[in-house]
């Protein structure tokens, strides 16, 4: 039979003819092959993503035991879930997705606050009073607190407590309106502070300094995506504390000046961390940040009192900067009343594992850092430490 080669192209095209299905399917196939290409080639440079770093599961051993029962299986997915060429990058696509199109962040506790600032949710509880554990407990922190207070001042130390903003509390017209609450309502700040000047427990109360000036300060107090203070608002806050320490042991000793400021339009990894931590494919819309270039008068005077920081993570904007070492006397810091620094840039130190009594004791200044957020956990523990170690029996 003579089958003439157009009779055959007929053929072949009823049988094969391509369809969506057909298409679809190859796109999937040549998708899971880019994948496992880039896996093993690399051909597309790979950007890290921005916050703290995944845990990876190890590669499995592959052996009949584990095949048979679904052992492997299990582990190889939970592995390779994580590592496919290209990951990264739709990591990125889901996270815009999720943020552009249903206002989710996803990242924990952060939430898209009106006219794209963001905000943590442990700040928004602390700012609509949520997170406020009542008078019986600012009584008890507070009988606590005056004991120490003397103790210490016995052996010619002050106690000193610093209250910074949260920035919810700072921008709080930008919380969504459904979390908002009308005032007054009680915030744990709000009470701390009443009790503490009553009680002359000395303090500086950045929080209600910066939300007065905040309409009339030059620069920005706070960054749209950023979490802490911004670098100009820290600056303002190290200038102040300086001068406040020196007034309070009647001394003079090294001082900040102020060389010149630079805007920027570009913000810092400081004043974007919340917003470089959602891992978007596109960058958020932020104004304008000032940055202080300063120089130390005096540096290192021997007049400099000696502080002791038991701080959240706003302080780190400045001890980071020196000024610990500049302008007060080389101090540690204790991280969440956890972690001692610098010891702890070589080898872990905690404070649990210290001789606490004698370290504190070495300061001549002892200063509580703490945001409105952290007041929940009053002191981070420290005055509970302390009363403990001067009234073992009370």
């Amino acid at each position: 039979m003579n089958i003439s080669i157009h009779s055959f192209i007929s053929v072949f095209d009823m049988r094969f003819k391509l369809t969506y299905k057909h298409l679809l399917f190859g796109s999937i196939l040549a998708m899971l092959s880019l994948f496992r290409a880039q896996e093993f080639f690399h051909f597309f440079p790979v950007t890290p993503l921005n916050g703290t770093p995944e845990q990876l599961s190890p590669k499995p051993y592959l052996c009949t035991e584990y095949w048979f029962d679904g052992s492997y299986q299990e582990e190889y997915d939970a592995y390779y879930t994580k590592q496919f060429g290209c990951r990264n990058d739709f990591v990125r696509l889901n996270c815009q997705i999720a943020y552009s199109v249903f206002s989710t962040a996803k990242a924990g506790g952060i939430i898209k606050g009106k006219d794209g600032y963001l905000l943590d949710e442990k700040y928004i509880r602390a700012a609509t009073g949520e997170d406020f554990v009542g008078y019986m407990k600012l009584k008890m922190d507070l009988e606590k607190v005056r004991k120490v207070q003397d103790t210490l001042r016995k052996l010619h130390k002050e106690l000193v407590f610093v209250f910074v903003p949260g920035k919810a509390s700072f921008f709080y017209d930008k919380i969504p309106s459904k979390r908002a609450r009308k005032k007054p309502f009680n915030t744990n700040h709000a009470v701390y502070v009443n009790a503490f000047k009553k009680n002359r427990i000395p303090l500086i109360d950045f929080k209600t300094y910066f939300e007065a000036n905040k309409a009339t300060s030059k620069y920005p107090l706070f960054a749209k995506c950023g979490i802490h203070w911004s670098t100009y608002g820290s600056y303002l806050a190290t200038d102040s504390m300086n001068t406040f320490f020196h007034h309070l042991r009647n001394t003079k000793g090294s001082s900040i000046q102020l060389v010149k400021i630079n805007l920027s339009e570009q913000n810092s990894d400081e004043d974007c961390d919340i917003g470089r931590g959602l891992n978007l494919l596109f960058p958020l819309d932020t104004y304008p940040m000032a940055y202080p270039e300063t120089r130390i008068l005096n540096k290192g005077a021997k007049s400099n009192p000696k502080v002791l920081f038991v701080a959240d993570s706003y302080y780190w904007n400045i001890y980071s900067r020196n000024f610990s070492a500049d302008l007060f006397g080389n101090g540690e810091f204790w991280y969440y009343n956890k972690q001692i620094y610098p010891d702890s840039y070589s080898v872990e130190t905690l404070v649990q594992n210290a001789p606490i009594k004698e370290r504190v004791e070495k300061h001549d200044i002892i200063t509580i850092l703490s945001t409105d957020a952290n007041l929940e956990n009053f002191s981070f523990g420290f005055i509970d430490q302390m009363h403990h170690i001067y009234f073992p029996n009370n």
